[in-house]
C-alpha cells in the first residue's frame, strides 16, 4: 500500500475528548424532545407522563424538576465516565449512549412529531456528519510507512 492510499491514524484520547461533547448534545436533544412531547397535563399532573423508557418514565412521574435533576446528573456522570474509563470502555460507553439517545430522540421524531422514517434518517445523517466533523477534523496523522 502506498503512502497516498494509507488510512490516517487517530489519537484515541483526543477523539474521546471531542466526541463526548457530541454525546452530551445527543442526550440533551433526546431530553428536549421528550419534554416538548409531553401532554399539556404533564406539567400539572406528572402521572400523565408519556415516555417509553420505563426507568425514566418512573423518574418523570416524580415531577419535571426531579426529572431535570436526574437527567443532568446522568449526563454529567456519563461524561465523567467516558472521560476516565480506559479508552476501549470509554468509547463503548460513548457510542452506546450516543446511539441509545439517538434512537430515543428519533422515535419522538418519527411517532410524536409525525416525521416518519424520514425524520429518523435525516437525524442520523446529521449526527453522522457531526461525528465526522467533530471527531475526525483534527488529530489525523499519516501512518508511518516503510519506504518502497
Amino acid at each position: 500500500m502506498s503512502a497516498a492510499q494509507a488510512s490516517p491514524t487517530v489519537e484515541v484520547r483526543g477523539l474521546i475528548r471531542r466526541l463526548r461533547w457530541v454525546m452530551v448534545a445527543v442526550i440533551l436533544v433526546d431530553m428536549l424532545l421528550t419534554w416538548i412531547g409531553q401532554p399539556a397535563s404533564y406539567w400539572s399532573d406528572p402521572s400523565t407522563v408519556h415516555e417509553g423508557n420505563r426507568l425514566f418514565h418512573w423518574v418523570m412521574t416524580k415531577g419535571y424538576l426531579v426529572a431535570l435533576l436526574v437527567k443532568l446528573l446522568y449526563t454529567a456522570g456519563t461524561f465523567l465516565l467516558v472521560s476516565i474509563l480506559p479508552w476501549r470502555l470509554g468509547l463503548i460507553l460513548l457510542f452506546a449512549s450516543t446511539l441509545g439517545h439517538y434512537f430515543g430522540a428519533s422515535t419522538w421524531l418519527c411517532y410524536r412529531y409525525q416525521l416518519g422514517a424520514t425524520g429518523m434518517v435525516l437525524y442520523g445523517v446529521l449526527l453522522a456528519t457531526v461525528i465526522m466533523a467533530v471527531g475526525f477534523h483534527a488529530g489525523l496523522k499519516k501512518p508511518q510507512t516503510d519506504p518502497p
